[in-house]
């Protein structure tokens, strides 16, 4: 049967969740356990039920949608991805992939189609982890390795801890175990998303299939100098944090780019200086490491370059240092069988398409540890990404919700 999604429903689904959240900064900031959340969760549930499916949230706030199979026993083919955003973001990053899962079961669902495995489409929670620096949460929680910790020590800006935030939305932070799942529940697991790079519209190809997806390790560093006078204290004297903050951002720049792998990448993110005076020497900086790559070997390298780097600036400029490993998310490799599947469903619909990995990280690459995942990727406008001027041709959309169609549309049958 030659099953078609519907580009002109994908596009205005896309923009109808685009209706919550929308900062007065530009682009849009829905967060984890918000009103602005729960409501484009509310309009995406739904969607869900338009579709045939049976919809229920877990302990964590992710949000299920099931449509039944014939045989009801057997593991369910799953697709999904999220809604929240990072501050200020975009439009496409995460609701494309759940925009395209709803479609897919309900281009089934219209055609009266019976498929043995159940489907279901996962909205995880927070998968951004913008309010407290706690990415992939959602499907975190569905491994079942939450820690107590991060319930009670995360905190965002206003100082509210993820359990108070959970409470506040109505979930219960000391059921949280209750949202893990055995990976026998699934069959496999799809996800659509915008690449967040080049490569796709550098190549002139359509989609990409995900190999593998980066990990990532988050460090942080305080250093402390002394905060002085800025006209009255000599250029020799001084111990400024910030200046030497600055040369750990280029040695930074020069490990990730000449030391270490093809793939490795270091960011730092945030940097935090006080007093903040314009006439004060910074006394004291904060800031963040970002470290990513496919292969855990090189990331850890990178990791204990930079930490190596940063003592030694720290050394040579009188100044006090602290590292902290605030994070770690393993890399993975993707199901080589889904990998080819999705590869000949894109010959087969005339959709060109490459092989690549992801440097930004995704839920993907937790529900690795449950069941095989294919990822598809559809190109970003000037790999532009996280930002309110993100965007993926819809055309493109559409060819992505295609793919993935078939792709559950075979595994369910």
């Amino acid at each position: 049967m030659d099953l078609r999604v519907n580009p002109g429903r994908l596009k205005e689904r896309i923009e109808n969740v685009a209706r919550f959240g929308k900062d007065p900064a530009g682009g849009w900031s829905r967060f984890a356990f918000t009103e602005e959340e729960k409501h484009a969760r509310e309009f995406v549930t739904g969607l869900m039920e338009k579709a045939g499916m049976q919809v229920r949230l877990d302990a964590a706030g992710n949000l299920f949608g099931k449509r039944p199979g014939s045989a009801p026993e057997l593991p369910s083919v799953a697709a999904g991805s999220h809604i929240d955003t990072v501050i200020n973001g975009g439009m496409f990053d995460g609701v494309t992939g759940v925009i395209a899962a709803v479609e897919a079961v309900q281009v089934m669902h219209e055609n009266d189609i019976e498929t043995a495995h159940p489907l279901e489409v996962i909205v995880f929670a927070n998968e951004e982890g913008a309010r407290f620096d706690n990415a992939l949460w959602g499907s975190r929680a569905m491994l079942g390795i939450i820690q107590e910790e991060e319930l009670y020590g995360k905190k965002d800006k206003d100082g509210t801890t993820v359990a108070e935030a959970m409470r506040a939305a109505g979930f219960d932070p000391a059921e949280i175990e209750k949202a893990k799942v055995e990976g026998s529940r699934f069959k496999a697991f799809f996800e659509v998303h915008p690449e967040q790079s080049v490569v796709l519209e550098t190549n002139q190809v359509s989609l990409g299939v995900v190999e593998g997806i980066a990990g990532t390790a988050w460090l942080k560093a305080v250093l402390r100098g002394k905060p002085d006078h800025a006209g009255a204290t000599p250029m020799d004297l001084r111990r400024d944090a910030l200046a030497a903050s600055a040369a750990v951002i280029l040695d930074v720049e020069r490990i990730a780019a000449q030391e270490v792998g093809r793939h490795t990448v270091a960011t730092v993110g945030q940097l935090t200086l006080k007093p903040g005076g314009i006439n004060i020497i910074p006394g004291e900086v904060e800031m963040s490491f970002d470290i990513r790559d496919v292969s855990i070997d090189d990331r850890e390298k990178a990791v204990e370059l930079i930490k190596d780097a940063v003592e030694e600036v720290c050394q040579m400029r009188g100044i006090a240092v602290e590292i902290e490993e605030i994070g770690k998310v393993m890399p993975v490799s993707l199901s080589e069988e889904m990998a080819d599947l999705i590869e000949s469903i894109c010959m087969s619909e005339g959709i060109s398409c490459c092989r690549l990995v992801s440097g930004a990280g995704h839920d993907s690459q937790v529900m690795a540890f449950l069941t095989k995942v294919g990822m598809i990727f559809v190109p970003s406008v000037n790999g532009i990404s996280h930002n309110p001027e993100e965007k993926t041709d819809w055309q493109d959309v559409a060819n992505g919700a295609q793919v993935l169609l078939q792709a559950m549309y075979k595994l369910a049958q």
